[in-house]
C-alpha cells in the first residue's frame, strides 16, 4: 500500500474502485491526535514534507456518490533516514538456529 521514497516522502497506492468518485487518505505522527488529510481522485498519491525517521499512522476511505466507506484499520510506516541500522537491508540467515554463518574478523 505504501512505499517510502525518502525521509520526507511516501507513495501510497491501493486497488482501484469502479464506483469511487474520490478517496480520503489521512496520516499523522504516531502518538499524536491531529490527522492530515489528502483527497486524491485516483488510487495513488505521494505525500511529501514528512519528518525523517518518524513513525506515522494512516487510514484510507472511498467516497462514492453520496456516501463514504468506513476508514480502514490504522496502518503504520516509518520514514527513512534513520541511519544504516534501520535504512540498510541486511541478508537474513537461512538457518536461524545455526551459528555457522556468524563470524567476526576483529
Amino acid at each position: 500500500m505504501f512505499e517510502v521514497l525518502s525521509g520526507s516522502s511516501v507513495n501510497f497506492t491501493w486497488n482501484a474502485v469502479t464506483a469511487a468518485q474520490s478517496f480520503d487518505l489521512r496520516y499523522r505522527v504516531d502518538g499524536t491526535t491531529d490527522w492530515v488529510s489528502v483527497s486524491p481522485i485516483a488510487n495513488r498519491v505521494q505525500v511529501d514534507d514528512l519528518e525523517s525517521c518518524t513513525f506515522y499512522q494512516y487510514q484510507l476511505r472511498t467516497n462514492c456518490l453520496d456516501e463514504s466507506t468506513e476508514w480502514t484499520d490504522i496502518g503504520n510506516f516509518l520514514t527513512s533516514e534513520c541511519g544504516p541500522c534501520l535504512d540498510l537491508e541486511y541478508c537474513q540467515p537461512t538457518d536461524v538456529l545455526s551459528t555457522d554463518e556468524e563470524w567476526i574478523a576483529e
